[in-house]
């Protein structure tokens, strides 16, 4: 077994719970009769769905099949999982347009977002326990059959296949939920490998997203 690690699924996990938090709490405190509102909270769900369906699929295509190498089959439960919860976001993302262009009376709205809202409590416990059991189960595996080196290298595959404008949102959601250890160690990495006006372009995009105060802690670790 190696005795580095290199966290695979971490870092984007925590931008996901984030986003997540910060949608189950806004959903529950919506006044679901007030248009602007219901329109913030389809905005919040389209850009988590966006990336957690990313996320996904960036695990089918780049991760799983070192799974089924160094076991076969590992893959296949948390692939079934994917596939179900996928379903549920798209009868939620129904149901989230329903509400959306009700023309019921304004109380039906209103007990119609709690609805949505208890529903998308259920969705998030599920997708914690999901990100848990690849933290745990399949990052233990992956420790155990690849070099923290040959897993690096695999982050850096899936990194260059995101597309500008969801990176851009990805910075957004992960860097305030990384700590200084985890935020150094990315953005120390892509300082490594970017030309330097990639590399000062991703910065101020993490400078906005942190703030000044965490920007100063961090670029103190980085010599920025």
């Amino acid at each position: 077994m190696n005795t580095g690690r290199f966290e695979l699924y971490t870092p984007i996990h925590k931008a996901l719970r984030r986003l997540m938090s910060n949608m189950v709490v806004n959903g529950g405190a919506a006044d679901w009769r007030d248009p602007e509102q219901v329109a913030s909270i389809q905005a919040q769900w389209d850009l988590t769905m966006m990336l957690v369906a990313s996320h996904h699929h960036h695990e089918d295509e780049f991760i799983h099949p070192l799974l089924a190498k160094a076991a076969p089959g590992a893959h296949r439960e948390i692939e079934r999982e994917h596939e179900e919860q996928s379903r549920t976001r798209a009868d939620l993302a129904e149901f989230l347009g329903r509400i959306a262009s009700c023309t019921e009376p304004e109380c039906a709205r209103q007990l119609l977002g709690a609805e949505f809202v208890r529903a998308l409590y259920l969705y998030y416990a599920d997708l914690l326990q999901h990100m848990h059991r690849e933290e745990v189960d399949a990052q233990r595996l992956l420790d155990a059959h690849y070099s923290p080196a040959e897993l690096a290298h695999l982050n850096k595959q899936i990194v260059a296949s995101v597309p500008p404008n969801e990176m851009m949102a990805t910075i957004d959601a992960m860097f305030p939920a990384l700590n200084l250890d985890e935020q150094t160690a990315i953005l120390g990495g892509i300082k490594a490998d970017a030309p330097p006006p990639a590399f000062a372009a991703i910065s101020d995009r993490v400078h906005q997203a942190i703030g000044d105060d965490a920007w100063a802690k961090l670029a103190h670790r980085l010599g920025a």
